[in-house]
Order: structure tokens, then C-alpha cells, then sequence
């Protein structure tokens, strides 16, 4: 399983290098759970856990609409069991100031039964490997 679901994941990536923020709703479960918190953002829209892919979309619509020229590149990516690990670039344009922003991050992808069941975020590379029992 862990082949389609990487799969699963760097097509989620495609689609969103192409503004397609949407293509996400076929995958994810109903109950799923986004956990921002690990960005160590000081900003209370990343201080949460959120709840449903309806929460999911509400905090996409309200974040992304401050950036322009969004990018996202893989690095790596691995699956593990039920998860997909993916150490991403990301880089974008801030709308109002014009100031570019760019930093890497982890996504951690939990599935259950070929839909995404959770979501987390990761600063730094060691520990997104840890969490899934991987060593640098």
C-alpha cells in the first residue's frame, strides 16, 4: 500500500504547483486531523489542531490568498507502512509586501483504508524521519 499512497501524495503536490487546492478532497477521510503546530509558527492559525476536511479547507482559504507565485518542490519522499514522509521546498511571494519567503518543511501523512486520516508538520528533517522510525 505504501507505493499508491506515495503516489497519492506527490500527485497532491502536482496538483497544487497548479492551483488546484481542491484535488485533496477525494483523499481525505472525513474525520481527518491537521496538526499545523509543528510549523512553530508564532501566528494562532498555526498553534491548532484542525478537525474535518471542511476546517482543512477553511484554513487553506484563509492562508493562501497572502501569498503569490506558491511553489512547492519534493525533495524526498518515502512511505512507511500506513504513512508518507515528504521533506518539501517551499517558496512564495508575500501579496502585500512582495517579499519572498522560502523554507523547508516535512509533511507526515497518515492513511487508513486508502484515504488520509491525519496530516503534521514538521520544522525539521531529523525529527520528520524519527517520527516514522527513520534515521538520517
Amino acid at each position: 500500500m505504501s507505493d499508491a499512497n506515495v503516489e497519492v501524495v506527490r500527485s497532491l503536490f502536482e496538483a497544487f504547483n497548479r492551483g488546484d487546492i481542491e484535488a485533496g478532497a477525494k483523499v481525505i477521510d472525513q474525520c481527518v486531523v491537521f496538526d499545523v503546530r509543528g510549523m512553530e509558527l508564532d501566528n494562532e492559525d498555526f498553534a491548532r489542531v484542525y478537525f474535518g476536511p471542511e476546517a482543512v479547507r477553511d484554513f487553506w482559504r484563509a492562508w493562501l490568498p497572502a501569498w503569490t507565485d506558491m511553489r512547492v518542490e519534493v525533495q524526498w519522499i518515502r512511505g512507511v507502512g500506513d504513512r508518507v514522509i515528504v521533506w518539501l521546498h517551499q517558496s512564495q511571494v508575500g501579496r502585500r509586501s512582495g517579499l519572498p519567503v522560502e523554507f523547508y518543511v516535512a509533511w507526515d501523512f497518515l492513511f487508513r483504508d486508502g484515504k488520509i486520516v491525519r496530516m503534521a508538520f514538521f520544522r525539521e528533517e531529523r525529527k520528520a524521519l524519527e517520527a516514522v522510525g527513520l534515521k538520517e
